[in-house]
């Protein structure tokens, strides 16, 4: 499991949870700040800044949405990792659909609160001619032409707008990947809601990237990258976290296969091997060694989560009977049956 607090920095607590503001942060924001230097008067250099400020506050408050509603329904926050564009670090949910769409809508209701309340202060200032402006996932307009303050309304609306409009994207990362696989999980069971909600990420991706072709280039005079590029990046992204999560699926699978076969048998009447020479472990061991050690903590992870998927399975076994349950939720309640048997034998 990678460790996305290592190149991280704190910026203290808020509502009880530790938050940290990762490099991926940093590094944007300063490749922001270059591009708005290329001016020559350098007078995008303000709004650029003010840009990043709504942008992390506006992460910050999407990502608390997300703790506090994963401790609402008895999960639990170590700590939040802000990246540019969403939270890096998990989130320990309880293996429930009706409980992970929960703390999914959480975040993007956050951001459809600020875009209607900047909104009502666009009305209130008279200035409702922009709103259809900051309704393109392209910022139009000037953004030194206006006060501080209207500047900031705006830049509160159109990062708001566009943030919402990327979580509803049904495709890992972004929310309404888990919203999908939430909604699915019910009707087809975990695994098929995760392959069929990886397959949706894979076709938004192709869709993603012939929008592309179509996009037309920015004026000259803007001296922006091409459209293109960040629906490419996008697509890059949600086509790779697809098969991220699959991967990790088949991974599952394959450790409990693993895992569940006998060994003890293999040798058991063979003689105690000699021991070997002792040798200093070599790069690929301690390569092999950190990625046993990751396995056994997802393998952890996964067992926790079955357990709380377990509480569930047998409140509806006691309601509706057994013929409610799915072929996996009895393979769910008899590993983990194994397991409480295997910890009372030893």
């Amino acid at each position: 499991m990678r460790d996305w607090s290592f190149w991280s920095v704190s910026l203290g607590r808020f509502a009880g949870v530790q938050v940290r503001l990762h490099a991926f942060f940093l590094l944007f924001a300063l490749a922001i700040l270059f591009m708005a230097s290329g001016d020559a008067s350098a007078a995008l250099l303000g709004p650029c800044a003010l840009a990043l400020a709504v942008l992390l506050v506006s992460v910050l408050l999407h990502e608390l949405a997300h703790g506090i509603a994963a401790q609402r329904v008895g999960g639990h926050v170590d700590e939040l990792v802000l990246g540019p564009f969403g939270g890096l670090s998990p989130m320990a949910v309880p293996a429930q659909p009706q409980l992970q769409l929960i703390v999914a809508v959480a975040g993007p209701l956050v951001n459809m609160a600020l875009v209607f309340v900047s909104m009502m202060c666009l009305l209130i200032a008279g200035r409702d001619d922009d709103v259809p402006n900051l309704l393109s996932v392209i910022f139009k307009g000037d953004l030194t032409a206006d006060p501080w303050g209207l500047t900031a309304v705006k830049l509160l609306f159109w990062i708001n707008w566009v943030l919402l409009l990327a979580n509803l994207l049904p495709a890992p990362p972004f929310d309404g990947g888990v919203v999908l696989r939430s909604i699915l999980w019910p009707f087809v069971g975990y695994r098929q809601a995760v392959l069929l909600v990886a397959r949706v990420a894979k076709i938004t991706a192709a869709v993603l990237c012939v929008a592309a072709w179509f996009v037309p280039a920015p004026p000259p005079e803007l001296q922006v990258p091409p459209l293109w590029l960040p629906i490419v990046m996008v697509a890059l992204v949600l086509y790779f976290s697809a098969k991220a999560e699959v991967e990790r699926l088949r991974e599952r699978e394959l450790s409990e296969e693993w895992l569940g076969f006998d060994f003890s048998q293999q040798f058991a009447d063979d003689e105690e091997p000699p021991e070997p020479r002792r040798r200093d472990p070599g790069i690929i061991q301690r390569w092999l060694e950190r990625r046993r050690a990751t396995r056994l903590r997802r393998k952890q992870l996964e067992e926790e989560e079955e357990e709380w998927r377990a509480d569930d399975i047998l409140a509806r076994l006691h309601t509706f009977g057994i013929k409610s349950l799915s072929a996996e939720d009895r393979a769910i309640l008899q590993r983990v049956s194994q397991r409480y048997r295997n910890r009372l034998n030893h």
